[in-house]
């Protein structure tokens, strides 16, 4: 009996190793790099030049015909306003005053964009002399042990599940089907609890899972009948609507053909009342 523990406890043991190192192998495979450093940006300055507010007035005495016209407010804006508003504007554009703020402006904008250029040469030099060397240095650092921990990886489940399977071989005590972790924790935790031997312990593994099957398979029976349940007691609570629906039509026509009675009824009346009180 001893023997049969040691046995299945190796298998046991391989095939959680295999499992754990398989996951690490999938997360190997999942794994990246960091990502590559982004270049430095190089903006540009904004230049804004003061609004131009010409003073022309909208009012003026060549608007007076419209006391009288008042389609001549269009005439003037068009002709009058609108044009010396836009020679006010461009005098003011064009005068000296106006000329000595952009020029200014401009002046302030240059020295600006020249110190964000010189910043920005600074940083783009620091990025290709240093920065991104050091991050390709890095990346070919970390692939090759990345791909050296794979083929490690990749080596020591190849090595285990040649074991596991000569194991299997060798022993001859454990059958095909039973050779997963969870049939082989089962059979473990039998026989090394108790006297149960390997045969025993298959049999009960086999009964156990069929109480779990039939267990499942019950509460998929008892899910199947409760939603025939359900389905079967809202399609009695629509009929019930549809029904009381109908009820509610039929009154409602009949009422209305009742109240059609009436009033034919009453109109009759109502002509012969005034018939008869014209024939006296």
């Amino acid at each position: 009996m001893n023997n049969e523990v040691k046995t299945v406890k190796k298998a046991l043991d391989l095939s959680i190793k295999i499992s754990e190192t398989q996951d690490k192998l999938d997360s190997l495979y999942k794994d990246k790099f960091r990502a590559k450093p982004q270049p430095p940006t190089h903006s540009t300055v904004n230049i804004s030049y003061p609004p131009i507010e010409p003073g022309t007035k909208f009012w003026s005495p060549a608007l007076l015909p419209a006391l009288i016209c008042w389609p001549w407010i269009i005439i003037y804006y068009f002709t009058t306003y609108k044009k010396k508003k836009e020679a006010d504007i461009e005098a003011i554009r064009n005068s000296e005053e106006y000329r000595q703020k952009c020029a200014k402006i401009d002046e302030e904008a240059k020295n600006k964009q020249k110190s964000i250029d010189e910043e920005y040469q600074k940083e783009l030099h620091k990025y290709n002399t240093v920065t991104l060397p050091e991050y390709n240095k890095a990346l070919d650092e970390w692939t090759i042990k990345h791909n050296k921990d794979i083929a490690d990886t990749q080596a020591t489940i190849k090595t285990d599940t040649a074991n596991l399977e000569e194991h299997y071989a060798t022993t001859k005590l454990i059958p095909f089907q039973y050779r997963d972790i969870v049939a082989l924790k089962y059979i473990y935790n039998m026989i090394s609890t108790s006297d149960y031997s390997i045969k025993e312990a298959i049999e009960s593994y086999d009964k156990d899972r069929q109480r779990l099957l039939e267990e499942e398979k019950l509460y998929e029976q008892q899910q199947a009948n409760q939603l025939a349940y359900e389905q079967n007691q809202l399609a009695y609570e629509q009929n019930e609507l549809l029904e009381k629906q109908n009820r509610i039509a039929d009154r409602a026509r009949k009422d209305a053909r009742n109240a059609a009675i009436v009033g034919t009824i009453q109109r009759h009346n109502t002509n012969k009342i005034l018939k008869d009180r014209l024939k006296k």
